[in-house]
């Protein structure tokens, strides 16, 4: 017998020698990763104490018509959505079960196309998603001049993004940063056009439209 086990025992014990009944154990599980592209690979756990619960089956829903058996499954999700998982773990003569809700997102990506309609040439593109806490590389290779447009060679996991946009204004920088203002709510976007323009200090800003 472990020491795990044994302390378990020791514990249940002294519970029943003062009257009171060992707690009943709840049904958990893990899962890595827990957001991403699809098609996306996820590896589930179940997080009980096998020692002490002594787990006979496991009954898992992944919340796209496919279940498993397994005690530690993978799954594949091939379409975008938020899946609401569950377990049923037979343990002890009693079934025990946990439900998480949206707990799997299989998201999409999706492309940015910049279009410069300023006066000025567009020379720097952040995107970072906004729970980063700093910001990603320079997505643009090369400035995109006045009334050009080009289609960043990196895609973007759907969700929330801050944008931040720099501008060759009579030879030197000039950013503009909105917050949160590229947000993916769908699912199903593909695309989004990324509109910004520099005419003068009081006159600049960014506008998005899905597509």
């Amino acid at each position: 017998m472990t020491l795990r086990a044994r302390t378990g025992l020791l514990a249940a014990a002294a519970l029943l020698m003062a009257g009171c009944p060992p707690p009943v154990p709840q049904a958990d599980f893990s899962a890595s990763p827990r957001k991403g592209a699809v098609p996306l690979r996820v590896r589930f756990a179940d997080t009980m104490d096998t020692t002490a619960n002594d787990l006979a089956n496991w009954r898992w829903d992944f919340g796209d018509g496919v279940t498993s058996m397994s005690p530690t499954p993978e799954h594949r999700f091939t379409e975008r959505g938020l899946y609401t998982v569950s377990l049923e773990v037979d343990t002890r003569g009693r079934t025990l079960s946990r439900v998480k809700t949206d707990y799997i997102a299989a998201l999409g990506e999706f492309a940015v196309v910049c279009t410069n309609t300023g006066s000025y040439p567009l020379t720097q593109v952040y995107i970072t998603p906004a729970e980063s806490l700093e910001w990603g590389p320079n997505r643009l290779a090369e400035p995109v001049a006045a009334g050009q447009a080009h289609t960043l060679p990196h895609r973007f996991l759907q969700g929330q993004h801050i944008v931040s946009v720099v501008f060759g204004v009579d030879g030197h920088a000039q950013s503009v940063t909105l917050p949160g203002n590229l947000h993916s709510v769908g699912l199903k976007e593909e695309t989004v056009t990324l509109e910004a323009f520099w005419h003068s200090p009081n006159d600049t800003g960014i506008a998005f439209s899905w597509h």
